[in-house]
């Protein structure tokens, strides 16, 4: 018997990637920045049985 445990984290350093400013001129919010391109820190864990 194996018995595994795994534990993945991504943007493990909370960095923001922020999407693209809004270009469209006829927008109120043209050239903001209105959110970001991925996610917050996830971590996520795993078990695994062989037998």
């Amino acid at each position: 018997m194996k018995f595994q445990f795994r534990a993945e984290a991504f943007n493990a350093l909370n960095k923001s990637i922020f999407n693209n400013p809004n270009t469209a001129p006829t927008n109120t919010a043209f050239g903001r920045i209105t959110g970001t391109a991925a996610p917050a820190r996830t971590f996520q864990f795993a078990l695994k049985l062989d037998f």
